[in-house]
């Protein structure tokens, strides 16, 4: 059974378990080094899972999805998805026009963000002017406050009309 194309955007050591496809902002060296210093789980490092995992999927390093064109055509994703990377490193604008780009219609952009209610609503802003729609935000921890502002984590999602 061949799985539905799944992008993840900053998979770093641990991608997703669905993800086909993957880019991070990372070296290969990095990314596997990383790996080997994370705990054994059954007697199994998690660089020797990672490694069987690049065999079985597409994996671009050294990628920076916020200013490079993604390497796949239009169409190509059922999913876009990124743990918490994408909403962390600069501006995502470029980022969701190349997300909208590579998902097929009816295809969904799925991201963890944290930020002011000011940030997250820019973000959905973002979203919008970039074609998306059905943008939804869960508040996924409890809000916090840091320098004097309160910052949320949450979970969005867009879907590719």
């Amino acid at each position: 059974m061949t799985k539905e194309p799944f992008l993840e955007l900053g998979a770093s050591a641990v991608p997703h378990r669905n993800a086909t496809h993957a880019i991070d902002r990372d070296s290969k060296k990095r990314t596997l080094n990383f790996a080997n210093t994370l705990y054994k789980e059954e007697g199994e490092t998690t660089k020797e899972q990672f490694e069987r995992r690049l065999k079985a999927m597409d994996y671009k390093f050294g990628f920076n999805y916020n200013t490079q064109k993604f390497p796949w055509p239009n169409n190509s994703f059922k999913v876009v998805y990124s743990k918490a990377s994408l909403g962390s490193y600069g501006n995502p604008a470029h980022a969701f026009k190349e997300s909208y780009r590579v998902l097929k219609h009816g295809g969904k952009l799925v991201f963890d963000s944290h930020g002011t209610k000011i940030h997250l609503m820019n973000l959905k802003k973002k979203l919008a002017d970039n074609g998306f729609v059905n943008i939804h935000m869960t508040q996924t921890e409890e809000s916090y406050v840091y320098k004097g502002k309160t910052i949320y984590d949450v979970k969005i999602s867009a879907i590719k009309p």
